[in-house]
């Protein structure tokens, strides 16, 4: 008799942690999954869905139309796309579950990768997103904004030790000529194009061209400004 109530007390004690085991590993698939869908829902820019991913508490802070606008021009502004986030810590603090991921946004301003902490809480059995801005970027503040600008690429001087320079910015300009069409009075032509691109007529005869074996191809003059 005492071994039979040892042994009902055993296969009680390991149901028991069975249970607790399952409920555990429900519910970080539950935290997992409603992180997954919130990164899932951003990519597939459904903002209002989205909307109803985020905790109340968050609601009562940013009405959903505001919350649309700020996403939508954040994203959108930035041509990002397919988003993605891998989790790589989960712990519970404070009563709302911490899960710390690295994401990596393709964007317009090429790719930008970053490490942040999503907070949920659970609310009525569903586990909901405390949003704040800082979630779309770790230093972004509710009242920042973001904006995208292109900024031309410019090459630096170089220069010797007495600052003079050896290479430098400057613009080149081609000219394409056909020497076969220039007409029958050369000369003249030559004085026309002189006037009109503003280089010497000795410039462009001291280019070596061999007028008659080239007449039907095009020859540059290139100028340095």
């Amino acid at each position: 008799m005492k071994v039979k109530k040892i042994v009902i007390i055993s296969v009680i004690v390991v149901l028991v942690i069975l249970a607790v085991i399952g409920v555990l590993v429900y519910l970080k698939y539950s935290q997992e999954k409603t992180f997954k869908n919130y990164i899932a829902l951003i990519n597939e820019r459904k903002y209002e869905e989205l909307y109803e991913t985020i905790s109340e508490e968050s609601k009562s802070k940013i009405s959903k139309e505001e919350f649309i606008k700020r996403n939508k021009n954040i994203y959108e502004g930035i041509d990002a796309v397919k988003i993605e986030a891998q989790i790589t810590d989960r712990k519970r603090k404070d009563g709302k579950v911490e899960i710390s991921y690295n994401e990596t946004v393709p964007s317009s301003a090429g790719e930008i990768q970053f490490s942040n902490v999503a907070k949920l809480v659970n609310e009525k059995g569903k586990y909901k997103i405390d949003w704040s801005s800082n979630l779309i970027f770790p230093e972004l503040n509710d009242t920042y904004k973001v904006r995208v600008s292109t900024l031309e690429a410019k090459r630096g001087e170089i220069l010797d030790r007495n600052d003079n320079k050896l290479a430098e910015n400057g613009e080149i300009s081609n000219i394409g000529l056909v020497p076969g069409k220039l007409g029958e009075d050369k000369e003249s032509s030559i004085a026309a194009l002189s006037k009109l691109i503003g280089v010497s007529e000795e410039f462009i005869n001291e280019q070596e061209i061999d007028w008659e074996d080239i007449k039907d191809k095009i020859y540059s003059i290139k100028m340095i400004q």
